[in-house]
């Protein structure tokens, strides 16, 4: 899957707008696969042919997400909680997510697994969740 080729607004040849280029760089990063995306056009390239190449700099998002958490409330008394996030499963971009929270009246544990879809995975994928 070319996923630069699925989130581009445009298509080659279109003329250069700015917001364009902004809408790619929100795709990328809206994507949850990447931890900083950076595409910018480079004019010095484009003077004698009047294609404007752009130049795309992106690091991906690390592997695995682990965020915990601990509380106090006077209805359920002491709770823990914690999450985990794997933002690319595979290369079709599917992605996994897992939580659970735990207090002494209950016992919660969730799970999504999340299945892009190839015309338009910002918008349109497959879920599958469940919990417990």
């Amino acid at each position: 899957m070319n996923i630069y080729k699925i989130c581009l607004p445009f298509k080659e040849g279109d003329e250069y707008e700015s917001k364009d280029l902004a809408e790619l760089n929100r795709r990328l990063s809206a994507t949850g696969w990447f931890n900083s995306v950076v595409v910018a056009p480079e004019f010095e390239k484009s003077r004698k042919t009047k294609i404007l190449p752009l130049k795309g700099v992106v690091s991906p998002r690390t592997e695995n997400t682990i965020e915990t958490g601990v509380g106090y409330s006077t209805d359920v008394g002491p709770r823990v909680k914690a999450s985990w996030k794997k933002p690319w499963m595979n290369s079709y971009g599917h992605s996994l997510t897992t939580s659970t929270s735990i207090s002494a009246p209950e016992q919660v544990l969730d799970f999504s697994y999340k299945m892009p879809l190839l015309k338009n995975p910002l918008e349109q994928y497959y879920l599958v969740q469940g919990g417990f």
